[in-house]
């Protein structure tokens, strides 16, 4: 019923989702103002201390971080996924690269976004050792859930 978006840029990836609400959070404000006549949003710079102070526990039954890990600093990837973990009553879902490339900082056509850039690689090894599973392998991407 409920969608917590976090790293949302123009929500592409949930085009079609059908739910009762949806929050977008993204960090780029240009990405927020398109989407915000069409569903919640929230300017956030997503670290573990926002996620803390901003979300009780179990208050969303989804939380997506598609394409968002990879731009994040390796050190802050793990407790970030702590703090998703309990936010979502139901399941987390991430979408990210299985290998480190460089990223396009001009995405969508919506002027330079340097918070597109990819910092680090997600380890397939910590994910699993946090309870995440592989769902799906998509070319150079893969989705995982828990």
């Amino acid at each position: 019923d409920t969608v917590l978006d976090l790293g949302a840029g123009i929500q592409q990836a949930v085009e079609g989702l059908i739910c009762k609400s949806i929050l977008a959070v993204d960090i780029f404000a240009p990405y927020l103002d398109r989407l915000k006549d069409t569903t919640g949003v929230l300017w956030m710079v997503i670290t573990t201390e926002t996620l803390r102070n901003s979300f009780i526990n179990n208050s969303y039954d989804v939380v997506l971080l598609l394409d968002v890990l990879e731009h994040l600093l390796e050190t802050h990837v793990q407790p970030v996924l702590r703090e998703t973990t309990r936010i979502a009553r139901k399941k987390v879902i991430i979408f990210t690269p299985l290998d480190f490339h460089t990223q396009e900082t001009n995405s969508w056509g919506m002027g330079e976004n340097p918070y597109q850039q990819h910092k680090c690689l997600v380890s397939k090894v910590m994910l699993k050792e946090m309870g995440f599973k592989l769902e799906k392998c998509e070319g150079l991407f893969g989705v995982w859930s828990k």
